[in-house]
């Protein structure tokens, strides 16, 4: 299925959630609640749920490779724009672990979501390319 989508054949797509974009921002509708970013925020979500869906380590931290210390690199830039300090990216843009799933909360805590990892990482490769576009 990854082969058709990067060939172009297939949509990226997940049931029971949206991505559209809308003026200058992209809103993801979980069903039961929404999440509303700006371009860049909504970026940085991205970013936020590709690290929380990497795998951790037997000490806890999360497995860091090139790639993910290039998104967490991308994660700090675009939340220094919004004068968020790492510590407050969770609550910012409601991502946290749940286990070895990843709970994503509504605006105001109204709402969540628990996604395996894979589904968050595709999640997170649709909010950017809605971003980006």
């Amino acid at each position: 299925m990854q082969q058709q989508i990067k060939a172009d054949n297939l949509d990226r797509a997940i049931p029971t959630i949206d991505v559209i974009r809308k003026g200058d921002n992209v809103e993801i509708d979980f069903g039961d609640f929404k999440r509303v970013f700006g371009h860049e925020l909504a970026q940085a979500f991205a970013t936020t749920l590709y690290l929380f869906a990497t795998p951790k380590t037997p000490n806890g931290y999360a497995a860091f490779d090139r790639e993910n210390a290039d998104a967490l690199n991308q994660l700090s830039q675009e939340l220094r724009d919004f004068n968020l300090a790492m510590s407050g990216a969770e609550q910012h843009v409601g991502v946290s672990r749940r286990g070895t799933s990843i709970k994503i909360v509504g605006e105001g805590g109204r709402g969540e979501r628990t996604l395996a990892p894979s589904i968050a990482r595709e999640l997170a490769d649709i909010v950017r390319a809605v971003a980006t576009a």
